[in-house]
C-alpha cells in the first residue's frame, strides 16, 4: 500500500518547482509524481497542481515512451541530467552505461583555397540548398 501525501504538501511543493519549468518538463515532472503515488496519483497531482488530469495523463504516456526509447534505442545525445538520473535509477557507474567515442577532427581548408568540384563526397557539395528569397506580392 502506498502512502498518499496530503494535497497541501503537494501543492506547496508544486508551487516552488512548477514556475521554473516549461510546459513539457512540467508535464513530465507531474507524471513522475503521479507514478510515484500510484493508484489515484493522476487525479491527486492534477488537483494539487491546478492542471487537468488529461495533461498529467499525457505526461505519463510521454514519460513511459521516453524511458522505453532510452532503454531500447541507442541515443545520439543525452543530457547530463538524464544521464545522472539513469545512473541513480539503475544503480550503476557511468562507464557501464555509455561507451566513450572520440569524434574525428573536422578537415580545415586553407583560406582562399578553392577546390570547387574536386571532392564533392566530403560535404553536401552540389546538393547544398539555395537560399530562398522572399519578395512582396506586387498588387
Amino acid at each position: 500500500m502506498t502512502v498518499r501525501p496530503p494535497i497541501t504538501a503537494l501543492r506547496a511543493k508544486f508551487d516552488r518547482i512548477l514556475p521554473d519549468l516549461d510546459e513539457r518538463r512540467r508535464r513530465l515532472y507531474l507524471a513522475s509524481e503521479a507514478a510515484a503515488i500510484g493508484h489515484g496519483g493522476i487525479t491527486l497531482v492534477a488537483a494539487a497542481s491546478g492542471t487537468s488530469s488529461a495533461t498529467v495523463a499525457r505526461g505519463v504516456t510521454e514519460l513511459a515512451s521516453q524511458v522505453y526509447r532510452l532503454v531500447t534505442e541507442k541515443p545520439e545525445r543525452l543530457s547530463m541530467k538524464t544521464l545522472m538520473a539513469l545512473i541513480d535509477i539503475l544503480s550503476c557507474r557511468m562507464d557501464e552505461l555509455i561507451e566513450p567515442v572520440t569524434a574525428a577532427a573536422p578537415v580545415r581548408r586553407a583560406a582562399g583555397a578553392s577546390d570547387a568540384g574536386a571532392n564533392l563526397d566530403r560535404g553536401v557539395g552540389e546538393f547544398r540548398p539555395r537560399r530562398a528569397h522572399v519578395t512582396r506580392d506586387p498588387k
